[in-house]
């Protein structure tokens, strides 16, 4: 395309060597341990990401270990530029497994990024994962006082549905970067 927008499609193969079985839709159909062989095939657009208002679309349609999954995903985004980044995405999932249980997921997220300056920023995700009755806030300051050497602030806090905190953090984190 003439400016940044773009158009894909991609075919995934990979191989996983799976040691332990495992539950990837939480309602106790487990996915054995083995050998298996994925493959997609995904398709998408991407607008320009240059400009004020982005964003993308996203489908795929492929094996999920031993049974299949299809998905959906959109994003839209908007800069207020030099101050205000505001994004939203959605995710969709369906995924079937062989034994015949399947369930569709949701994960819908919003996220901002506010610019103090070229080297302070603030950047909040909220996120809501219908999978695991899960709501999710993450808050991230970031400040660079020296090139390539970061200071984070994190906050995090997960809530149920019902809105009952289930649990919450503080990090505090210190990058340097070496000069050899």
């Amino acid at each position: 395309f003439a400016n940044q927008m773009s158009a894909y499609v991609n075919l995934y193969h990979d191989e996983v060597n799976l040691k332990y079985a495992f539950d990837p839709l939480r309602n106790g159909a487990l996915v054995l341990a083995d050998s298996y062989q994925n493959t997609a095939i995904r398709m998408g657009v991407n607008s320009d990401y240059t400009q004020k208002i982005y964003g993308s679309a996203n489908i795929q349609r492929g094996s999920f270990f031993n049974g299949t999954r299809e998905r959906f995903g959109a994003k839209l985004g908007h800069r207020f530029l030099p101050l205000l980044t505001l994004e939203a995405n959605y995710e969709y999932n369906n995924i079937e497994l062989e034994n015949g249980d399947g369930r569709p997921l949701h994960l819908l997220g919003i996220s901002t990024e506010v610019f103090f300056s070229n080297k302070l920023n603030w950047t909040t995700y909220l996120q809501y994962n219908q999978q695991i009755d899960n709501f999710n806030i993450n808050s991230r300051l970031q400040w660079e006082y020296k090139p390539l050497s970061f200071i984070y602030l994190v906050y995090t806090d997960n809530y149920s549905e019902e809105l009952i905190q289930k649990n919450w953090a503080i990090s505090f984190k210190i990058t340097r970067r070496l000069h050899f």
